[in-house]
This record gives C-alpha cells, sequence and structure tokens, in this order.
C-alpha cells in the first residue's frame, strides 16, 4: 500500500479574500445543481412508489462491470485475473470495506471481493466477508465506496498538485483556490448537508458518514496499481489514463516543473482521474432509482447513493470560468488536451482543469 498516513481532503489554507471569491462564485452553483437534482429525485420518488413511472431496465450485473473497470478510482482495487471455465476473470478486493448500517452507523466488514468476466465486463460473483450478495446489493456497495471511500482520496491526493501562495502563474493559481474550495465543501460541509437533509425529511439518518469518509482515507491508502495495465486492453479507461499520464508528466516538466511546489502525480490526479472519475458513473450509473432503497440490509446506503448521484456528480451550471482541459488558454493545458484526443477524444472532453464537482 502506498501512503499510510491519514489521508486529509480539507486541510490547505487559503486567505479570506480567495475562499469569499470562490464562495460567491462557486457555492450558487453547487446549491442550485443539488437543490434541482434532489427535488426530481424526490418527485420520481413519489411518482415510482405510486407506480406512476418505472425506471429504465437497470442490469446491474452489467452495471458493476462498468462501474469496476471503466473507472479511475474503484479499478485500483484490481486484484489480479485467472481462468474459469473458459472464462477470463478479473477479481477486485477491498479490505476493511466502510459500510453504513441502517441505522446509519459506521461499520466495517473485513472483506468485499467481486469477481468481472472480462470478455462481457459483467460481475460474475460479489461476497461480504465470504457471504454472497445479489448484483444490485454489490451495485449499491460498489457506488458507496466510490463516493465516500475511493474518490475522496481522490481530492485529498489533489491537495498536493495545487499553489495558492507565492509566485504562480495566475491561471494555475485560479485552478488551485477553486480545487481547495471544492475540497472544503466535500471535506467540512457534505457531513452537515446530509444531517440538514434528515432534519427536513429528505433522507434518514445518516450520522455515521463522517466516521466512512475517515475511515476510507485512514485505512488502505492507495493500493499498489502496477498490474493495472494487465486491465489495458480490457478497459478504455485505464488505456486512457495510462498513455496520457505518461505525457501529463512530461508535458509538466516543461512547463511547471520548477520549484517543487506542485507535485506532478497529484495534479495529474485532481485533474485527470477526478474529472474521470465523476463522468464515469455518471455514465455507467444512468439513473439514481437503480440503487435499492428497499434493500434490508443496504437500503440506507442506497439513498445517500442516489442523493450523490443526483446532486453532486455532473458538471455545475452557470460557472463564470472555464473548467475543462478543451477550453483552456494556458499552453501547459491545451498541449496535454491535444495528445488525450489522439488516445479517447469523448475522455479527453470530459477532463477538467481544477475540481470543480
Amino acid at each position: 500500500m502506498l501512503g499510510k498516513a491519514p489521508i486529509i481532503m480539507d486541510h490547505v489554507y487559503m486567505s479570506f479574500s480567495s475562499f469569499l471569491s470562490a464562495h460567491y462564485l462557486i457555492a450558487p452553483s453547487g446549491v442550485w445543481k443539488w437543490f434541482w437534482g434532489i427535488a426530481e429525485l424526490l418527485v420520481r420518488q413519489r411518482l415510482q412508489r405510486m407506480q406512476w413511472i418505472t425506471p429504465q431496465p437497470c442490469e446491474a450485473d452489467l452495471v458493476v462491470g462498468q462501474m469496476l473497470l471503466e473507472s479511475a478510482s474503484e479499478v485500483m482495487y484490481y486484484d489480479g485475473q485467472f481462468e474459469q471455465e473458459s472464462q477470463l476473470v478479473a477479481r477486485f478486493r477491498w479490505t476493511q470495506f466502510s459500510l453504513l448500517s441502517m441505522e446509519g452507523n459506521f461499520y466495517a466488514a473485513d472483506l468485499f471481493v467481486v469477481d468481472v468476466d472480462l470478455n462481457s465486463k459483467r460481475m460474475l460473483t460479489a461476497t461480504l466477508d465470504s457471504e454472497s450478495i445479489t448484483a444490485s446489493d454489490a451495485l449499491t456497495l460498489v457506488c458507496f465506496h466510490t463516493f465516500f471511500c475511493g474518490h475522496p482520496k481522490i481530492h485529498a491526493f489533489a491537495t498536493w498538485g495545487v499553489k495558492l501562495e507565492g509566485s504562480v502563474n495566475s491561471y494555475i493559481g485560479q485552478c488551485g483556490w477553486v480545487t481547495n474550495f471544492y475540497n472544503y465543501l466535500g471535506g467540512t460541509c457534505f457531513a452537515r448537508l446530509m444531517h440538514l437533509f434528515h432534519v427536513v425529511g429528505v433522507c434518514r439518518n445518516l450520522r455515521g458518514i463522517n466516521l466512512v469518509f475517515a475511515h476510507g482515507t485512514e485505512h488502505g491508502g492507495i493500493p499498489k496499481h502496477g498490474p493495472l495495465r494487465e486491465l489495458q486492453r480490457h478497459s478504455e479507461v485505464v488505456d486512457f489514463v495510462v498513455k496520457v499520464r505518461r505525457h501529463f508528466l512530461r508535458t509538466f516538466e516543461k512547463y511547471l516543473g520548477f520549484g517543487g511546489d506542485i507535485d506532478a502525480e497529484a495534479m495529474f490526479v485532481g485533474t485527470v482521474l477526478h474529472s474521470l472519475d465523476h463522468e464515469l458513473w455518471s455514465v455507467h450509473l444512468a439513473d439514481a432509482l437503480w440503487l435499492d432503497v428497499d434493500s434490508p440490509r443496504f437500503g440506507v446506503m442506497a439513498e445517500i447513493g442516489r442523493l450523490v448521484k443526483v446532486g453532486f456528480t455532473d458538471d455545475l451550471s452557470g460557472l463564470l470560468f472555464n473548467v475543462k482541459f478543451k477550453n483552456a488558454h494556458h499552453p501547459f493545458f491545451q498541449e496535454i488536451y491535444a495528445k488525450a484526443c489522439k488516445v479517447n477524444r469523448s475522455l479527453a472532453d470530459a477532463m477538467d482543469i481544477c475540481i470543480a464537482k
């Protein structure tokens, strides 16, 4: 494992003027996004209970496979591959897996394992502490870990990829304070917001969500992921990341490699990997109603997963500044985007220059 110390996503100092500017430029768009997204979800949930609407069909085993193979955070838990009855199978393995009980309390399972057929990209089996679980429940667990354990590590590592003080290009500096402010929203404000949602009746009590964040960042760090190259021919995302990362690091040295104040790997994580993670789970988890809130064991986790899907996943509207590589004015971002387009244009178009969602 890499990184045994706790990984904290909200600890970098920023000046009050930068904080105030970020608050007025970013927070209104964020509030607009989650307010209307969750309002629409509540209406759709009510209509579904009244049997007036039916969610689009969900092949849970396929969605689980896609959420693992075509992701930026959960693919890191790849644990090797093997042949089984003429199938080539990839195994994904998590230890000390964070969970919420139906009462909203934190607890952890020792081991969560999912096997995926690499040809069909469908889940074959899933076990939690050696107990088999359904594809629907596995989807809830994978989404929950993505949202509250795997993805927050991306936010945390991104703090080493910004520079807020001293001599720094104004464009790069802006990216830094936007990232830092959004980490504040996620690291400090999210749990408060979930408490507010519980008070007003939007969701059940999620009292243990802060412990989930803490456990996810304090245990395990980032798994060693050298073997990920084995998945290049099975995963568009792995192939894209491997090829673009190499160019990113070289281009970083050309434009930003002086002084040592910004870590190139951390900047790659906070820009390319972060934006791809959002884009990919938004595509693969096409409907929030796919998460089963009626599951007797994992219903609460599905409930909070639905809120994240509709309120905290997609690009924000109304921002007064650019967040995309494809529209960036700095040559550092322009060169990387040009290279990324040659690998995969749709993934290149999804890349953000800072954390703004």
